[in-house]
């Protein structure tokens, strides 16, 4: 694919993501698209703008994982990470799961007192 063809499919799963934030296959497609083109910036502001106006929690929740996910991995911002994290616990405290992974997170940066 031509860099200028895979920024155009870039841009159109975004909008096809803003209708239907749901779809893991457009999600996927994203994500290999931003890796192609460096791009995954405006993916996770996306994410993270969908997670925020999202009413079904459930929903809400997977996004900002995702989000969590490509600030970790992919951006190196340990601090966005958190910050999507932190936005799940505010709906519910006791995430396991979110829990672990802050608590993974911390332990690598070494912020001991965020634990307790």
């Amino acid at each position: 694919m031509r860099i200028g063809d895979a920024a155009r499919s870039f841009d159109a799963y975004l909008r096809g993501l803003r209708a239907m934030p749901s779809n893991q296959h457009t999600m996927a497609q994203l994500e290999a698209l931003a890796l192609e083109l460096d791009r995954f910036p405006e993916l996770v502001k996306l994410v993270v703008e969908l997670a925020a106006e999202e009413v079904d929690p459930t929903l809400s929740r997977a996004l900002y994982l995702k989000a969590a996910e490509i600030y970790a991995t992919q951006l190196g911002d340990m601090e966005g990470a958190v910050g999507c994290y932190n936005r799940i616990l505010e709906n519910d405290a006791a995430d396991e799961q979110v829990l672990a992974s802050l608590e993974g997170l911390y332990r690598v940066r070494e912020r001991w007192h965020e634990l307790l």
